[in-house]
């Protein structure tokens, strides 16, 4: 079984029916290997605060075992991790590093650097381009 761990996405837009359905900029993974760009949050809080343009960090490994239409609860599984007012430096450096490696001519192109998120916890950001 594949394990996907905690995968963090952006929100692109935000509905509120009987909950909140947020559309994200990643497929969602969901049982029987269903998912989408979805994901489903009670009406209650921090869910209520979350906004477009918000990064939600949410632990896949766990969502496989849900149907995709279920509705979340829990910040272990849904999270905010940071707000479209903050633009993380570390995720300003990883996209021009990224960009730098799309720009680069075909052979084996690597950049590693490390980001130090809002909560200090450090990540290491590793990007591979090989042809």
């Amino acid at each position: 079984m594949t394990n996907w761990g905690k995968k963090t996405y952006k929100i692109i837009n935000k509905r509120v029916h009987g909950f909140i359905v947020f559309e994200l900029d990643g497929l969602v993974p969901a049982e029987n290997g269903l998912g989408g760009h979805f994901i489903f949050c009670a009406i209650s809080n921090p869910f209520v605060d979350y906004q477009v343009g918000d990064y939600l960090e949410i632990d896949c490994d766990k969502t496989k075992f849900f149907k995709a239409s279920h509705v979340y609860d829990d910040t272990g599984i849904v999270r905010k991790v940071s707000s479209s007012s903050e633009v993380t430096r570390g995720q300003a450096i990883a996209d021009r590093l990224i960009r730098e490696v799309n720009s680069q001519p075909p052979g084996k192109v690597e950049f590693e650097h490390r980001i130090e998120h809002r909560d200090s916890s450090p990540e290491r950001f590793i990007y591979r381009r090989n042809y």
